[in-house]
C-alpha cells in the first residue's frame, strides 16, 4: 500500500481543541487506510493559546508535526483566519502533491480516497449547508452587491463562479463551500491565494452588512478557488457530512454498508449533554459496530485531554 504525497493541515489551541484534534487524528491514523500515515501538520497560530505539555505529547505519540509559529497576528481578534494562514504557509514551505485542511471538529470513519484528487481536478469540496450571506446570483438578492466587491477586490470574475445548491437548505447559490474540509492541488496555489484574498478583504474593510463581522474564510474560499481553477470536485455527502443538521435535510440521505460515511462533521454533538440526541448513536443509524465501539469509548470529549 503506498502512501499518497499528501498532508493534513490542522489547527490546535488550548481547550476543546484539543481534544477534537487528537480525536481526529487518532481517526486518520486508525482509518485513513492508504492516508493513515501521511504526515499531520497541527498549527497553534495565535499567541495565547498554546497547548498543554499532555498534549503535545499525545502528539509525539500520534506522529502529528506540531507547528507553535505565530502566523495570526494581523487578526488574532478571527479563529477562522488560522487555517487560511497555516494552509498557506505549509503550501509555500513544504512539497507535497496535495495538501487537505480539515476543522478540528471532525473524523474519518474510513480512507477518504477522493482526497488523492483524480488528474481532472485542482480541488475538492463540499457545498455550504446554508445560504446565509451567499447570493443566489440575483441583483435583487440582499448580498449580491457584498459578493460583487468581493469578487472585483480579489480580482475574481463574479460571472466566472458557478450556481450550487446548499447541501441542507436545498437552495440555489452563487458556489460557496465549507471550508471544514478543502482538498488541492498544492502545484495551484489555491492556499496562497485564499490567504492573499483574505488579507485584502480584511484590509478593505468589507463586510456583508454595515456594522456586522462576519468569518470570512468560506466566501474568500470561493474566490480563491474560482480565481485559480474551474477543476472543481464536489465531493459526495459522504464527507464533512454536517450530523447536527443530519435530520433537517430531505430527503433524509441513507447510509449503509454500500454507501457508508468516510468523514463527518459534528461541530458540538460530542459534549456529554448532546450524547443522547446524538443520531450517530439512535437505532435507526447504521454505524458499524466496531466503529461505534471505538467512538464511544472516546466520548464524551472534554475540554482537557486525558492522560496519554
Amino acid at each position: 500500500m503506498t502512501t499518497p504525497n499528501l498532508a493534513f493541515i490542522t489547527c490546535i489551541e488550548s481547550g476543546h481543541l484539543e481534544t477534537q484534534s487528537l480525536l481526529l487524528y487518532e481517526s486518520i491514523r486508525c482509518y485513513g487506510g492508504r492516508f493513515s500515515q501521511c504526515p499531520i501538520y497541527a498549527f497553534s497560530p495565535r499567541v495565547g493559546h498554546e497547548i498543554s505539555p499532555e498534549t503535545k505529547k499525545r502528539l509525539e505519540k500520534l506522529s502529528v508535526e506540531h507547528i507553535d509559529l505565530v502566523l495570526n497576528d494581523e487578526f488574532p481578534h478571527d479563529p477562522y483566519a488560522n487555517k487560511i494562514l497555516a494552509n498557506a504557509y505549509i503550501e509555500n514551505q513544504k512539497k507535497h502533491d496535495f495538501l487537505v485542511f480539515i476543522d478540528s471538529d471532525t473524523l474519518f470513519f474510513r480512507e477518504p480516497t477522493a482526497l488523492g484528487l483524480l488528474d481532472s481536478y485542482d480541488v475538492a469540496v463540499r457545498p455550504v449547508s446554508w445560504k446565509s450571506i451567499c447570493t443566489s446570483g440575483s441583483p435583487d438578492d440582499p448580498f449580491d452587491n457584498y459578493w460583487h466587491l468581493l469578487c472585483n477586490y480579489c480580482g475574481v470574475d463574479y460571472e466566472s463562479i458557478p450556481l450550487i445548491e446548499t447541501f441542507v437548505q436545498g437552495v440555489v447559490i452563487k458556489a460557496c463551500y465549507n471550508a471544514g474540509l478543502v482538498a488541492v492541488r498544492a502545484s495551484k496555489g489555491i492556499f496562497s491565494k485564499w490567504q492573499d484574498d483574505l488579507i485584502t478583504v480584511y484590509r478593505q474593510g468589507l463586510e456583508p452588512k454595515q456594522g456586522s463581522v462576519w468569518p470570512k474564510d468560506q466566501t474568500t474560499l470561493s474566490t480563491a478557488i474560482w480565481g485559480i481553477t474551474d477543476r472543481v470536485q464536489i465531493l459526495e455527502p459522504v464527507y464533512n457530512y454536517p450530523i447536527i443538521d443530519i435530520n433537517k435535510r430531505q430527503p433524509l440521505l441513507q447510509f449503509n454498508s454500500s454507501h457508508p460515511l468516510i468523514h463527518i462533521h459534528y461541530h458540538g454533538m460530542f459534549k456529554a449533554e448532546n450524547l443522547p440526541t446524538n443520531p450517530l448513536f439512535q437505532s435507526n443509524f447504521e454505524l458499524e459496530a466496531e466503529l461505534k465501539t471505538w467512538l464511544l469509548a472516546r466520548l464524551p470529549l472534554d475540554s482537557v485531554p486525558s492522560p496519554a
